[in-house]
């Protein structure tokens, strides 16, 4: 069983995480209403990262809105 790729993959020689404006809003928007397992969950779905990144990076993007 194949695995899609993620739609926005993270930088495999950075690690970074770039993700557009409104993919942003979305992740920061599903963290306020419905908690930030579920937006960490769909950072992972979106762009493949593992758990551990994917709470770091919700985890900054609220810290910064």
């Amino acid at each position: 069983m194949e695995t899609a790729s993620p739609e926005y993959p993270v930088d495999k020689s950075t690690g970074e995480i770039k993700l557009p404006h409104n993919v942003l809003h979305e992740i920061f928007h599903i963290c306020h209403e419905l908690g930030e397992d579920e937006a960490v969950q769909r950072l992972i779905e979106l762009t493949g990262a593992d758990k551990k990144s994917a709470r770091l990076f919700v985890g900054q993007l609220v810290r910064r809105r």
